[in-house]
């Protein structure tokens, strides 16, 4: 398995349309795309990028191939991993309710 491969793992693993994963990691949606189609290697940028916004991934497997895809870090890691994706979790609500609010406020302006 080939980096691009494994990048393309973690961006469907991230669960979102590749648009919120753009916005997540600020590139954007054609480079996103550019890698999901093979067409592109992703650039060390991205792979920063991927790796702080997704910790519980394995440096060593996004770019080698080598070892684990999730880091084992114990408990510590556990609660890292929990926090991660509370934090993200939050933040797709955020969007949600920006989104929602909008909607309300051209539903008013009618």
């Amino acid at each position: 398995m080939d980096i691009t491969t494994r990048v393309k793992e973690v961006m469907e693993a991230a669960g979102m349309s590749k648009s919120d994963l753009a916005g997540r990691l600020s590139v954007s949606l054609a480079q996103l795309s550019h890698i999901s189609s093979g067409r592109n290697k992703p650039g060390l940028e991205l792979i920063q990028k991927l790796l702080l916004e997704f910790p519980e991934i394995s440096a060593d497997w996004l770019l080698n191939g080598s070892g684990d895809k999730y880091r084992k870090s114990g408990i510590s890691g556990e609660i890292d991993l929990l926090l991660h994706k509370t934090e993200q979790k939050l933040k797709e609500l955020q969007l949600e309710l920006k989104d929602l609010e909008l909607q309300i406020r051209e539903k008013r302006s009618l």
